[in-house]
């Protein structure tokens, strides 16, 4: 993929549709790696073990996803592996690859048949450990393979809130694009524009502003994102939030 030297190739790459070629290049990974070279064999018999149980090839299999590893990914795929076992949190190899940011070892699971909404033992998904750590080429192609967007774990947070806590300015955009849901709350009634305003992410917070999001809306302890900003001195997101429309209700 031949890119101008004045031009963003990540730019240029989230404004066509994403190939597995167009990110071996834009990688510069060798050629001989290829999502068919993770295909289990057609003939191999359906896995009998247990989720949750790992066994050998498994065990291997999660360890390759955690490291990124291809070459071991590769191999624990042709032995054998159970693309969607768990480890004892519940996290499948897709989820371990995801939240680790390894967006090559994460397609050549999704070419091996791996669930892209698996949840954990928090009903937390691929999406949303990648969301909450920043690696938003790996979010954008787990959305393209079909990742529910507005999936909550057990405690109602989305990938959106995960994105506002950790300041993942544009994880956010994407998932906004995507049509996540900005004033999702969690089960203490916080938004995401509460988290990225608590933490002082200026940026975020003005990210979710001019998606609409609701400058006023309260917490279970009846804060609101003002609050929680003024409460850690970020005097540029409480400028944000004045600028917004927030009220000085205390």
């Amino acid at each position: 993929m031949a890119v101008s030297p004045s031009v963003d190739p990540w730019e240029l790459w989230l404004t066509q549709a994403p190939t597995w070629d167009m990110l071996v290049d834009l990688l510069e990974l060798p050629r001989h790696v290829h999502a068919a070279d993770a295909a289990q064999p057609a003939n191999r018999a359906p896995s009998t073990r247990c989720a949750g149980k790992e066994g050998m090839d498994e065990l291997a299999l999660h360890a390759a996803s955690v490291a990124g590893d291809l070459s071991k990914l590769r191999l624990a795929l042709q032995a054998g592996a159970e693309v969607d076992a768990e480890d004892d949190r519940g996290k499948t190899a897709l989820m371990l690859a995801s939240a680790n940011g390894h967006t090559v070892a994460m397609l050549m699971l999704l070419e091996a048949g791996a669930a892209v909404d698996s949840t954990d033992t928090d009903r937390m998904t691929a999406l949303m450990l990648a969301s909450a750590n920043g690696h938003t080429v790996t979010m954008l192609m787990l959305l393209e393979a079909g990742a529910a967007v507005d999936s909550k774990n057990t405690r109602l947070q989305t990938a959106l809130m995960k994105a506002s806590f950790g300041g993942h300015t544009g994880v956010l955009r994407v998932l906004l694009e995507a049509g996540a849901e900005v004033d999702s709350t969690s089960t203490d009634n916080w938004t995401s524009l509460m988290c990225a305003s608590r933490r002082g992410y200026d940026s975020a917070v003005r990210v979710l502003l001019e998606a609409g999001a609701m400058v006023d809306a309260k917490s279970a302890t009846e804060r609101t994102a003002l609050t929680f900003a003024s409460e850690k001195g970020h005097t540029g997101v409480v400028r944000l939030l004045l600028e917004a429309g927030a009220a000085m209700d205390w």
